[in-house]
């Protein structure tokens, strides 16, 4: 068995002399840690070909016009004139031959199976194809073979989808974890280092403060962590990523702290918030919330259908949040609420508004403003870290596009870039311009729940953003 070997792109050749039917050149193939040749481009048509030539390769296919062949991975045995990859992906690029008597793919008694050919045939003409093209043979015929195996490759980058932490929450979910591998496999997360390694830990693909372990701003206001990802052939990828604290403001005469948290088994009577921003907790989901209106500019809200014997609900006046155990509500949507979520619109888009509230609320709340939210955005990277680019530019078109809801015509990009260039505004100013315009509120308004009517209706009743507890 003559084997010739060499590389190109991200994969590893052999070409095996020898003589094996489809069926089992694929099953060969697999067996090396590959499988038989997926052609995407002529420059690596053009290197098989370059290898195969100085191969001596004798394997005739009869029924391609006597001369001699070699097995790449391409077939339409399961739908006739559907071409496919062994892997199961259809042509990008093709190479059949043709020539005076016709072209390839003919499908001559039902020939289903793609190899290289390494002469014109019929044999001593260019009738159907030439030297280096492709045709359609039967997988029976005893041929020589391509196998391509991918080059283990390690994997290049992690994202992060948070890393902005409120203080004084322990054991908090922080980010989700994404990392990328060239070769499409899976990866698994580990903790190798950083100054606050032992704060940490990870679930799955999932990154965890400790259990029992809680940020503090007024000790550490920035947390570094390396983490590692490892593929399946333990190829690694390391980074250092900072996971900024929120300041919570623990004590205040105008601010209350959760007032009140509501069982399951009982009605309870009325509760006034009065000034502040106050929060009633309900012990169970959002699955059995239910609102409606009191008589007295209040409201009722409780969980309905729990017990047999009826609703518990509790009279509710002056309330900014309801937490439930699943999710909570903001409904002071011209107050803080309002203020972190346009701050979310203009910085993430409308759709992050469920997971990024409870971090955004927990800043507002401790007294932060619009102004200051933008410049705690932009001194932690937060866009950065989302677009892949620190450029002016990059940064108008994503907020642009946040706010506006398409990306912005030349002349705006041009505009509103030149006003970072030449010092008019700086990202944080920008951002809480944008996150300040009719379009931000627009955008905050139809994303928000009527609490009394359903989801999106935004009548103006009852309403109140949705975000998902602890995810910010």
């Amino acid at each position: 068995m003559t084997q010739i070997t060499g590389t190109f792109g991200g994969s590893n050749y052999q070409i095996i002399t020898t003589e094996l039917n489809f069926s089992e050149a694929q099953t060969a193939a697999e067996a090396a840690g590959g499988y038989l040749a997926i052609i995407t481009s002529a420059e690596e048509d053009e290197f098989i070909y370059s290898l195969l030539s100085t191969a001596n390769i004798s394997t005739i296919a009869p029924d391609g016009g006597g001369v001699p062949y070699a097995w790449i991975g391409a077939t339409d045995e399961g739908l006739e004139g559907r071409w496919q990859w062994v892997d199961g992906s259809l042509f990008s690029y093709t190479n059949w031959g043709s020539g005076s008597l016709g072209s390839e793919p003919d499908d001559y008694e039902g020939q289903d199976y793609a190899a290289i050919g390494l002469s014109s045939w019929p044999s001593g003409m260019v009738g159907y194809g030439e030297a280096s093209q492709w045709n359609d043979v039967d997988g029976s015929n005893m041929l020589a073979y391509v196998i391509e195996t991918p080059i283990n490759l390690s994997p290049t980058d992690i994202a992060l989808d948070n890393n902005l932490i409120a203080e004084n929450e322990i054991g908090l979910h922080i980010s989700n974890l994404t990392g990328t591998d060239p070769n499409g496999g899976t990866l698994s997360y580990s903790i190798t280092g950083g100054a606050d390694a032992s704060m940490f830990e990870i679930v799955g693909s999932m990154l965890h403060l400790a259990t029992g372990v809680a940020a503090d701003y007024e000790t550490k206001n920035k947390l570094f962590v390396e983490l590692t990802a490892t593929d399946s052939g333990g190829l690694t990828y390391n980074e250092e990523f900072t996971i900024g604290v929120i300041d919570v403001e623990e004590s205040s005469d105008t601010l209350s702290d959760d007032i009140l948290y509501v069982s399951e088994d009982g009605y309870l009577t009325p509760v006034d918030g009065g000034v502040g921003v106050d929060t009633v907790h309900f012990e169970f989901s959002n699955d059995y919330f239910h609102v409606w209106h009191g008589t007295q500019n209040d409201f009722w809200a409780g969980a309905q259908g729990l017990y047999s014997f009826g609703d518990t609900s509790t009279n509710l006046l002056s309330i900014e949040r309801i937490g439930l155990t699943d999710k909570g509500y903001a409904l002071d949507l011209d107050g803080n609420a309002g203020i972190a979520a346009k701050a979310i619109i203009a910085t993430f888009g409308a759709d992050s508004l469920g997971s990024y509230m409870s971090a955004a609320l927990s800043v507002v709340d401790g007294g932060t403003t619009l102004d200051g939210l933008c410049d705690l955005v932009v001194d932690l990277s937060l866009i950065e870290n989302v677009i892949g680019s620190s450029t002016n530019g990059s940064f108008v078109d994503h907020v642009y596009e946040n706010v506006v809801g398409i990306a912005p015509s030349s002349a705006d990009h041009d505009t509103y870039t030149a006003l970072l260039d030449n010092g008019t505004y700086t990202k944080s100013t920008l951002l809480a311009l944008a996150a300040n315009t009719t379009l931000a509120e627009d955008i905050l308004t139809a994303n928000s729940v009527d609490l009394i009517g359903v989801p999106g209706s935004a009548d103006g009743e009852l309403l109140a953003i949705q975000y998902d507890l602890g995810l910010g």
